[in-house]
């Protein structure tokens, strides 16, 4: 039996259509006190970038000179289902993909590895212009799909940052496939964050640029391709890359 008190229950004679529930005085008071809701974390925004170094850059100066470097549009690329999301993934096994709370890219995987690219092969030194888009303008048009682009963590003290892309270059007015290569790289984590996984993507994107970017500019402009071969035919020095961590 309810005290004839109570305020959840109206008192005996009031009940009908008019009666009304009253909550006690105190309770907005307590809803109102500071610190009971925990508070929201942070949101922490992250990009890629990809540092050309000056062996980089002396080997595409050597190889194709000036006015035959060719020009290069990038589409935005397409992204695997399960990596098109801001949010960054890491994975402890195949199956099971997870995401950092509040650490975010800073644009989806598409435009975000559209965009380190441009700036990579921009600062190779392959090619006279790289934009972002794929003019009719342009010599090529580079295209592509990510597969991934993620933390793997092989052991409770290694990880690595993985990329996996599919890559293509096609004539912007005939449609017409100059190139075509897939890449899985990865690069160990110095530490497992937010903040390593990009320094290991940047460094597994860079590795890409340094790999394809010689292939590409040739496959898109034949006076390049002319001017490596007579370079090597009169014995002028280039610089070998590293292919370590690509499998295409």
């Amino acid at each position: 039996m309810n005290p004839p008190n109570s305020p959840f229950i109206p008192p005996f004679g009031q009940a009908g259509a008019n009666a009304r529930w009253q909550l006690p005085r105190w309770i907005p008071l307590v809803l109102a006190v500071p610190g009971c809701a925990s508070a929201v974390p942070d949101t922490h925004h992250y990009r890629l970038s990809i540092p050309m170094s000056e062996a980089d850059r002396t080997e595409a100066v050597g190889s194709c000179l000036d006015h035959t470097r060719p020009t290069l549009g990038i589409d935005n690329f397409e992204v695997a289902v399960g990596y098109d999301d801001v949010r960054m993934v890491y994975r402890e096994s195949p199956y099971r993909l997870d995401h950092y709370d509040y650490h975010l890219w800073v644009a989806p995987p598409g435009e975000l590895v559209s965009d380190a690219l441009r700036e990579g092969y921009d600062t190779s030194r392959w090619f006279a212009e790289v934009d972002r888009g794929g003019e009719a303008t342009s010599d090529g048009t580079l295209r592509g799909r990510v597969f991934a682009i993620e933390e793997v963590d092989v052991e409770p003290s290694q990880w690595m940052g993985r990329v996996a892309l599919q890559l293509e270059v096609v004539d912007p007015e005939t449609e017409e496939r100059l190139w075509s290569e897939s890449f899985d790289v990865t690069r160990p984590l110095t530490d497992r964050s937010p903040t390593g996984l990009a320094e290991a993507t940047s460094a597994a994107l860079a590795q890409i640029v340094r790999s394809s970017a010689r292939e590409i500019a040739q496959a898109v402009s034949q006076d390049c391709r002319e001017a490596a071969a007579k370079g090597s035919n009169d014995d002028v020095a280039t610089v070998t890359l590293p292919d370590e961590g690509v499998a295409p």
